[in-house]
């Protein structure tokens, strides 16, 4: 996993360990990540060569992974907000 993959992961991975109820129980987390994690590795494997892809599939999976990345964001934001 290359550095930039892996602090994506990091950040899915810390925001479930900030998020009350836990992950496992939060339902909307468990659909974003559910939804962050194929996205993720289809990125790596066109950045690591795996995969071939054009130039605006690997922009629209980037675009992807950070509105998920947002929504996570505003998932602890809401609860430290309680």
């Amino acid at each position: 996993m290359s550095y930039i993959l892996q602090a994506h992961y990091d950040i899915i991975t810390d925001a479930a360990d900030v998020l009350k109820p836990p992950k496992s129980e939060n339902a909307r987390f468990m659909t974003l990540a559910g939804r962050f994690e194929p996205i993720d590795d289809e990125i790596e494997k066109i950045e690591t060569g795996f995969t071939t892809a054009i130039d605006n599939r690997v922009e629209d999976l980037e675009k992807r992974r950070l509105a998920i990345k947002d929504e996570i964001a505003a998932l602890i934001s809401a609860q430290s907000a309680h």
